[in-house]
């Protein structure tokens, strides 16, 4: 084949590709960049030039999910050590008090045991209190009160050490309980569905059958020896297919200062808050009250910053405010936010030390000047660093 007609075949493959592409996935490549995909006839996720982009990808997420309802929201929650979140119905305790298991109903993984040792905690009522294991485990009654010690038997009753003296509690008067417990590496993949599942497998694979797409989940480390788990489009929000190239910011806790620009004095400079449960890529949207500036701590081997920041619709009446980004003394980007640019897309190359996010006011003033940093994650990019 001479080199003219291998480039017009490549040419005209590449062409039908673009020309057919209709995107469905948003894409995290290696370098740091998020690209938009599609699922192929045989399974495999391309970009708009129709390069296969999946085996490479730090991460991916539909472009639409199907938020769960009131309805498919879960009556309890158990959470695994190593992050692996199942929403279900709590079956009770099994085995020896030393090697004892939490039985758990879940829709779409059936009826499963998971050892003791391995649970950080449960929320048997998702409308009361949630429990927070620090120093010792801790159980949070129906009632509001908070019971601290070192838990020596799971079942009915509990049985929990205080100080050297042993207490029971039924299991029917405990909302949640948080146990102290050595935490645990993610699998491979780990994938978000919409029912606030978040589960690890050791690979994800897409199946294509004329116009409909599915996704089935192999090595599931919760059902050990069971069938893959199936999962429509639709269900998943997210996909990390590497663990430790992706740091959610919303994980780190910023310094918080006032602004370098001169601006009224304030009462407070508040850290950035979110009530987020279980976010997808465990990116927790950050509400940011400025003007302020933040101070955060880059661990070694992180070289870039990507966000999507956004001016809340309710701030977009007065709301008037630039995004300011700075390392070691140097302004590194400037996003301005207004009424008529609501939003801004941030990807800065950084490396470790002080990273200053610092948000200014506009010509405006200081109100409104409130900025919702989404998907805000830092990343291990190919050829930086």
């Amino acid at each position: 084949m001479t080199s003219m007609t291998s480039m017009l075949i490549t040419t005209l493959l590449v062409t039908i590709a673009t020309a057919d592409f209709t995107p469905t996935i948003e894409l995290l490549t290696p370098s740091a960049q998020w690209i938009e995909a599609a699922v192929d006839d045989q399974g495999l996720l391309r970009n708009k030039q129709g390069t296969e982009v999946g085996t490479t990808a730090l991460a991916w997420m539909p472009l639409e999910s199907t938020a769960p309802t009131a309805a498919q929201r879960p009556f309890a929650v158990l959470t695994v050590n190593d992050g692996q979140v199942v929403p279900g119905a709590f079956g009770g305790f099994v085995g020896e008090a030393t090697e004892s298991s939490v039985r758990w109903k879940h829709m779409g993984l059936g009826m499963i045991d998971l050892p003791s040792a391995q649970i950080a905690s449960i929320q048997f009522q998702p409308t009361l209190a949630t429990a927070r294991a620090t120093e010792s485990d801790e159980l949070v009654l129906r009632n509001g009160d908070v019971v601290r010690g070192f838990i020596e038997k799971f079942g009915d009753p509990m049985v929990i050490d205080r100080s050297g003296q042993t207490h029971e509690v039924p299991i029917d008067r405990v909302a949640s309980l948080a146990l102290v417990t050595a935490a645990r590496p993610a699998g491979a993949v780990r994938v978000w569905i919409t029912d606030g599942t978040v589960i690890d497998g050791t690979a994800l694979h897409a199946l294509r059958s004329g116009d409909d797409v599915s996704f089935v989940l192999e090595g599931v480390s919760l059902i050990t020896g069971r069938p893959p788990l199936a999962l429509m489009p639709q269900e998943i929000l997210a996909v990390r297919t590497s663990t430790h190239r992706i740091l959610p910011l919303c994980t780190l806790s910023p310094t918080t200062l006032p602004p370098t620009t001169p601006a009224l004095p304030r009462a407070e400079y508040p850290q950035p808050t979110t009530t987020q449960q279980n976010p997808p890529l465990a990116a927790a949207a950050l509400e940011i009250r400025g003007p302020l500036r933040l101070i955060y701590e880059i661990p070694q081997g992180f070289t870039t910053f990507n966000a999507t920041a956004e001016l809340p619709p309710s701030m977009r009446t007065w709301g008037d405010c630039c995004i300011v980004i700075r390392q070691a003394g140097t302004e590194l980007a400037r996003y301005p936010i207004s009424t008529k640019n609501p939003t801004a897309k941030i990807h800065v190359a950084i490396h470790a030390g002080a990273l200053e996010i610092e948000i200014e006011e506009g010509s405006g003033g200081p109100i409104g000047d409130t900025i919702i940093l989404r998907r805000a994650i830092l990343v291990v990019a190919d050829g930086q660093g």
